[in-house]
């Protein structure tokens, strides 16, 4: 179920192509376009995310808590899954757009995070009421083991595929670092909004076959883990995502 993608345990959001604004300056407001003292060509600066960030978030590292999960009272308010996590990457970039004869946009820097969205992300409340206890539990979708030490690696792994995919988006937007692109504008007034569109056109290819392959790659761990149950592939896969994880680092 697109754009909310649920994964067993995990649920992956892939956010609409909403695009959020974390700074957008201009060295003066004037026209909202900016000439720059000493160069002859109008120029400004757009930085900002290519989705919305939201409110409450993590950042990746390798400290996931369950801190960092909302509390579900209820059985009933989660009836498939003891946790779930939900994931995204966020790709920002940085362009410098000149107007003279021909409107130009030049990508300064391009990178990508990937972030825990902790407002859809959850646990029940039972599950780490005991650290030292494996409970046993016949739900709809299966039986759940849960100790919550090995649960929490299966999260972090999931959450670790998702840091593997902001790594390669980051590495794939380089090669449009330092070049140039036409606007492809009609000659009149420029705005920001119409900048902005055809820098989405740009980098959406790019942002897209990421995110495809990285939730291609969360399906396979959860149908191969059977979502963490098979203990035996959730140590093979810790183990390879952890490796893989290092060489790119």
């Amino acid at each position: 179920m697109k754009p909310v993608i649920i994964i067993a345990i995990v649920s992956v959001l892939l956010i609409p192509s909403i695009i959020g604004l974390i700074i957008f300056s201009y060295l003066n407001n004037e026209n909202n376009i900016a000439v720059r003292e000493n160069l002859d060509k109008p120029s400004f600066f757009i930085m900002e995310a290519y989705y919305v960030w939201p409110d409450n978030y993590r950042k990746w590292d390798r400290n996931l808590s369950w801190d960092d999960f909302e509390i579900v009272n209820s059985r009933s308010e989660q009836p498939d899954y003891a946790a779930r996590i939900s994931l995204t990457l966020i790709p920002w970039y940085m362009v410098n757009v000149t107007m003279s004869t021909e409107c130009n946009i030049e990508f300064l820097d391009t990178n990508a995070t990937a972030i825990m969205i902790k407002d859809m992300s959850s646990r029940v409340d039972f599950f780490v009421t005991d650290a030292t206890e494996v409970i046993i539990e016949e739900a709809s979708s299966g039986v759940y083991y849960h100790d919550p030490e090995y649960s929490l690696e299966h999260e972090q792994t999931h959450y670790n595929i998702n840091e593997i995919g902001a790594i390669n988006l980051s590495k794939s937007l380089k090669v449009i670092e330092g070049k140039n692109f036409d606007c492809n504008i009609p000659s009149g007034e420029i705005l920001p909004d119409d900048i902005r569109k055809r820098v989405h056109e740009i980098i959406e290819p790019y942002v897209n076959n990421i995110i495809n392959q990285t939730s291609e790659i969360d399906d396979l761990y959860d149908e191969e883990t059977k979502h963490g149950l098979d203990k035996d592939q959730q140590l093979i896969w810790n183990d390879e995502i952890e490796k893989a994880l290092t060489e790119l680092e």
